[in-house]
C-alpha cells in the first residue's frame, strides 16, 4: 500500500502537473471489477465512443479485435487499460496519444492501444487489471508490465528502448554530441570486436537497464573523445565532477552495479523532472532530506558526504519544503514544513514499503548510521496516527492508527472498517451510505460500523490490504480472523454481509425503532 502511495505522488508528476493537490480528485487504484459508481463522470475518454482528432493514432482495442491486434499480428504492442471516469486516466490521454502519434513515424508496426476496462471486463480481470490507468507491454503476445513514465518523452523512449537495440552504434564524434545534449546520462563502451564476450557482457547489461541510453562505438576517435579505453566504458554526465569511468572487469553484474551507483547525482531533487528517475533507480532503499530554502546549501552539502559513503545502496532524495509540490510527500510521511532539516528512510524491499524515523541529530555520522541501521534492518517502522478523539460516541466509530488494535481486533466486536481519502469522490459517495448503515447498527453493541482517514492514518495489517480509497474489510470478532474485503458497497448488501459473516449472534432494531427517537427529538423541538 505505502509504496503504491508514494509511487503515486511521484508518478503523477509526470501527469500535466497539477500540484498534486492531495494525490488528485480520484482514486487511482479503485478495484476494475467495481463499476458501481461509473455514474460519477460520464465524460468519454475515448473509447468506442468520442474519439478526438488528436487521439486518432491510438488503436481501440475490444474484446472482437484484441487477440488479432494484440496476440496475433503485431510483434510490439502497449496497450491501456482505462476507465472514462477515472481523472488519471484523462491525464495521461494527450501524452499517451501524442506518443502514439510520434511512434507511428517512428515504426508504423508498433501498436499504441487502449481498452475501456468498464466495458470489456473479462480482458481487464485476464490482465490482472486492479486500477487504472494500467498500462500493459506485449511483445508477440506475451504479456508483461510496463516499465516507462507517463510523459509523451518517457513513453517513447521506453518503447524505443523495447523495440530497438540496447545499445546504439556511435560512429562518429557528431554522433556522439547529438546523443549527449539530448540524453542526461549516457552510458558509452569501446570494443573493436562485437562479437567479444565484454561487448556481449555490455550489451545484456543495456538489456536490462530502461532508465538510461547505453551506446558503443567501434570509432577510436570517439573513444578518445569520450576518454574511454577498449572493451571498457564511461558513464558521460554532468552532475557530481561529471563522467565517470570504469575500471574493472566487465561482467553483466559489474556494468549494472557500476550504472546503477553512478547514474544518479548523490543527491537527487524531488520534483517533476526526476518523479520517474527515483522510482525507477533499482535501489530499494531511500533517506529523504527535508530542508527548508534557507539552509538548503548547507544541509546538502552535510547529506552529499553521508550519500558518497553509502552510494548504489541507498538513493538520497531532497525535498525542498518551501515548495508547493513538497506538500504530499510531507502528508506521507507525516511531517510539516519546519526551518530545520528532517530525515526520513523508506524501502521498497517489500511490497507494502516501510517508512523510517530519524530522531538524531543532523551529521554526517548520524545520517550514515540511520541509514546502514535501516539497511540491516534494525530500525521500527514509522506508522502515522491522528490523535484519538476526544469523544467517540457517533454511529460511526473513528478509527485512527493508534486505536487501530484497540476498536478494529477486539475479540467481542464484529467490525466493519472503511479507509477512506476525504478528497476521494467515491468516498463522498459512500458517505450517506455508511452514516445509515451505522444509525442501522448503533444499537447492536456487537457490531461496530468504523472508518479510518487512510491518508493521515496507517496500522501495519493493512499494508497489503488498501490499494485504494474506498476500501471495506469486514474483521470478524473471535481470535485470529482474517479480514474479509467487501465489494457491495449498497445499504443492501452490507447489511446482508454483516448478518452472514457476523460471529455474534444479533438482533437487528426494526426501522421503526431507529426512526423514533427522531420523532421524539423533532417533538422536543
Amino acid at each position: 500500500m505505502y509504496t503504491i502511495r508514494y509511487a503515486m505522488i511521484l508518478s503523477l508528476l509526470l501527469v500535466a502537473q497539477k500540484s498534486i493537490p492531495s494525490l488528485g480528485n480520484e482514486d487511482y487504484d479503485y478495484p476494475a471489477e467495481d463499476d458501481s459508481y461509473d455514474q460519477y463522470d460520464d465524460e468519454e475518454y475515448g473509447g468506442e465512443v468520442g474519439v478526438s482528432d488528436d487521439d486518432l493514432d491510438v488503436v481501440v482495442l475490444t474484446a472482437d479485435n484484441f487477440a488479432k491486434l494484440v496476440l496475433g499480428e503485431t510483434k510490439y504492442a502497449l496497450v491501456e487499460f482505462y476507465a472514462p471516469w477515472c481523472g488519471h486516466c484523462k491525464e495521461l490521454a494527450p501524452h499517451y496519444a501524442a506518443a502514439a502519434t510520434e511512434l507511428k513515424e517512428y515504426d508504423s508496426t508498433i501498436v499504441i492501444g487502449k481498452v475501456d476496462a468498464t466495458v470489456h471486463t473479462d480482458l481487464a480481470q485476464e490482465y490482472g487489471v486492479e486500477g487504472y490507468p494500467s498500462l500493459k507491454w506485449f511483445k508477440n503476445g506475451e504479456p508483461s508490465e510496463y516499465g516507462g513514465g507517463r510523459t509523451q518523452e518517457d513513453i517513447v523512449k521506453w518503447v524505443k528502448k523495447q523495440t530497438g537495440p540496447p545499445s546504439v552504434l556511435v560512429a562518429s564524434v557528431e554522433e556522439l554530441k547529438d546523443l549527449t545534449d539530448t540524453e542526461d546520462v549516457v552510458v558509452l563502451g569501446f570494443f573493436k570486436e562485437l562479437e567479444s564476450a565484454a561487448f556481449k557482457s555490455f550489451e545484456a547489461a543495456a538489456a536490462a537497464d530502461d532508465s538510461v541510453t547505453f551506446a558503443h562505438t567501434t570509432d577510436s576517435e570517439v573513444a578518445q573523445q569520450a576518454g574511454v579505453s577498449q572493451d571498457s566504458f564511461v558513464l558521460i554526465k554532468d552532475f557530481d565532477g561529471g563522467n565517470k569511468k570504469y575500471d574493472g572487469a566487465l561482467t553483466e553484474e559489474d556494468v549494472a552495479s557500476f550504472v546503477m551507483a553512478n547514474k544518479l547525482p548523490l543527491i537527487i531533487p524531488f520534483s517533476e523532472k526526476n518523479a520517474e528517475k527515483i522510482f525507477g533507480s533499482g535501489i530499494d532503499y531511500q533517506v529523504l532530506l527535508f530542508v527548508s530554502s534557507d539552509t538548503a546549501e548547507e544541509d546538502l552539502a552535510l547529506g552529499s558526504q553521508a550519500a558518497a559513503q553509502l552510494r548504489g545502496q541507498v538513493l538520497f532524495v531532497s525535498v525542498n519544503t518551501d515548495e508547493e509540490v513538497s506538500a504530499d510527500i510531507l502528508e506521507f510521511f507525516g511531517l510539516k514544513a519546519m526551518d530545520y532539516a528532517q530525515v526520513m528512510g523508506f524501502t521498497s524491499a517489500n511490497q507494502e514499503g516501510v517508512k523510517y524515523r530519524y530522531s538524531g541529530d543532523f551529521t554526517v555520522e548520524g545520517i550514515k548510521g540511520f541509514a546502514a541501521s535501516m539497511l540491516a534492518g534494525d530500525l521500527m517502522p514509522d506508522y502515522k496516527s491522528e490523535e484519538a478523539p476526544a469523544k467517540n460516541d457517533l454511529p460511526v466509530t473513528v478509527v485512527t492508527g493508534n486505536t487501530f488494535k484497540e476498536i478494529v481486533y477486539a475479540e467481542t466486536k464484529d467490525v466493519l472498517l472503511e479507509v477512506y481519502a476525504p478528497w476521494c469522490g467515491h468516498c463522498k459517495e459512500l458517505a450517506p451510505i455508511y452514516k445509515k448503515l451505522g444509525k442501522r447498527f448503533k444499537d447492536v453493541d456487537s457490531v461496530v460500523i468504523a472508518k479510518m482517514d487512510g491518508t493521515l492514518n496507517e496500522h501495519p495489517a493493512l499494508a497489503q490490504l488498501v490499494e485504494g480509497f474506498p476500501t471495506l474489510l469486514f474483521f470478524p470478532a473471535g481470535e485470529n480472523q482474517e479480514p474479509i474485503p467487501i465489494q457491495d458497497k449498497t445499504l443492501k448488501g452490507l447489511t446482508a454481509f454483516i448478518k452472514k459473516n457476523a460471529k455474534i449472534e444479533f438482533q437487528l432494531p426494526s426501522k421503526k425503532k431507529i426512526e423514533e427517537p427522531a420523532a421524539d427529538l423533532r417533538e422536543e423541538l
